[in-house]
């Protein structure tokens, strides 16, 4: 299949679970000569950027102020301005490694699938906002009126989104037929390794993976903001999930955010304050056993349809109440 015939497939996949949200386009580019087509597209949704591909130093082409996510139209003329995902053909083919050490072609699709994910995941997040700037004032990324989402929803909302999802759906994409899971196995779809590393380090037995951050004793404020933060969001994330669900933290939080802002949001969904939870998943980890696996509802592996429901968010109370109490019985239904 070609990058086109592959994204179109994931895209579709996507939208049958979360939803087809409008002006959210991908983009490939590859040299000047072959990227005119993109650069016209670029124009008509209001690029505002040099439109020419240059060469960095390192040697790989890159159009200046392109990314995944970022935007256009967003100077106010438009309530809901585009956003873009905009990627070099290379990076496409070889994304984080150089060639001389990529992985196997199966782990490379798997980690651009994985990404294609979580992009469209924020697409969604930022879809409910409206016009109000999503994240926290003060934090990255400018804007106005915030609803004062942390950067640990945003970023770990829409970080144990794709691991859950690629870990189920990798069997029904064309290119990994007749592979095994090992096959595309990537990022951190092996979420009860990652779960394990995150107690142990929370428990001071183990130092932070990662040596330019220092281990996540504790879940704090400073989480809120990514120039202070230091923990695993994706796994606090799914601890959110498991005290309230995921039908909550994906779909009940963005669902009322725009009018109560994220804090209210957050405590009407789960039930209790942010504050609350920092300091419950703090005890919570400290109190199991560093090597056993997550309990049950905390990593669920069916269909994420059948635990979360994106399609009824803007369905009356009611009708989304009744659907809620079916989707949490089957995030914490045993899978033997």
């Amino acid at each position: 299949m070609t990058h086109k015939d592959q994204y179109y497939e994931i895209q579709n996949n996507l939208n049958s679970i979360i939803g087809s949200y409008q002006k959210y386009i991908m983009f490939i580019t590859t040299t000047n000569e072959f990227s005119m087509p993109v650069f016209d597209r670029l124009k008509e949704v209001g690029w505002e950027h040099p439109l020419e591909i240059n060469i960095a130093d390192n040697g790989k082409p890159y159009l200046n102020r392109a990314g995944c996510l970022t935007g256009a139209m967003g100077n106010g003329s438009l309530p809901d301005p585009y956003s873009l995902c905009i990627m070099d053909y290379e990076f496409i083919q070889y994304p984080h490694f150089p060639r001389e050490r990529a992985p196997a072609l199966s782990k490379r699709q798997a980690i651009i699938y994985h990404g294609w994910a979580h992009e469209y995941f924020h697409h969604y997040q930022r879809s409910h906002s409206f016009e109000r700037s999503m994240g926290m004032e003060g934090d990255c990324c400018g804007g106005s009126d915030h609803i004062n989402s942390p950067a640990w929803w945003i970023e770990g909302a829409a970080g144990i989104f794709p691991n859950l999802w690629l870990r189920y759906y990798w069997k029904e994409f064309s290119e990994f037929e007749n592979l095994n899971y090992e096959d595309v196995d990537v990022e951190m779809m092996n979420l009860d390794h990652y779960y394990i590393q995150s107690k142990k380090e929370m428990q001071g037995l183990i130092r932070s993976s990662d040596p330019n951050r220092k281990a996540c004793t504790e879940f704090t404020d400073k989480e809120e903001y990514r120039e202070t933060a230091y923990c695993n969001w994706s796994i606090f994330n799914a601890y959110v999930a498991y005290i309230s669900s995921y039908q909550a933290l994906w779909v009940g939080i963005p669902r009322d955010y725009h009018e109560l802002g994220f804090d209210e949001s957050f405590r009407k969904h789960v039930g209790i304050t942010k504050e609350e939870a920092y300091e419950n998943f703090k005890i919570f980890m400290n109190a199991e056993d560093p090597d056993s696996p997550a309990p049950v509802g905390f990593f669920p592996e069916g269909p994420i349809t059948d635990y979360a429901d994106f399609l009824i968010i803007n369905s009356p109370q009611e009708i989304y109440d009744s659907r809620l109490e079916e989707l949490k019985k089957n995030q914490f239904r045993s899978n033997n």
